[in-house]
């Protein structure tokens, strides 16, 4: 292995940071004017958060997901599944168009299509499948 500072070390940089970030909080006067600031009402809406985080912890983040069950294909008549098709290749459709657009619009070379790195699209709403059609489908 090469030279260098040995795994799981802080960098000498990240640690004087840190050194001097401590220096500053443990600062009686630094405290009390950051006092003085959040009783006045002028205290960064930001510092005042990252207070209430470390005073009381971070509130938890909940993520609702819903699915929807997949459809049973073996019940579908062959003009159902047609016209299922149909609607997921107007998706795919709208979905290369607006990657095609996007490209354009970020500059983005076409070439790395063909070898397969191409960037993923960003930004594109694409119904669910059992949404509303694209827009120009009669589905």
């Amino acid at each position: 292995m090469g030279k260098g500072r040995p795994l799981g070390s802080i960098n000498s940089g990240t640690r004087e940071a840190r050194e001097f970030c401590l220096e500053i909080v443990r600062d009686p006067i630094y405290r009390e004017n950051l006092k003085t600031r959040a009783r006045g009402g002028t205290l960064a809406p930001q510092v005042e958060v990252l207070i209430l985080h470390y005073a009381w912890g971070r509130p938890t983040e909940k993520v609702q997901i819903e699915t929807v069950a997949a459809r049973d294909l073996s019940n579908m008549t062959h003009e159902e599944m047609l016209a299922r098709a149909k609607y997921i290749a107007d998706v795919l459709q709208q979905t290369l168009a607006e990657r095609k657009r996007l490209e354009i619009v970020n500059g983005i070379d076409a070439m790395p299509q063909a070898t397969g790195l191409a960037p993923e699209p960003t930004d594109i709403e694409v119904p669910g499948p059992f949404g509303n059609p694209p827009s120009g489908s009669t589905h």
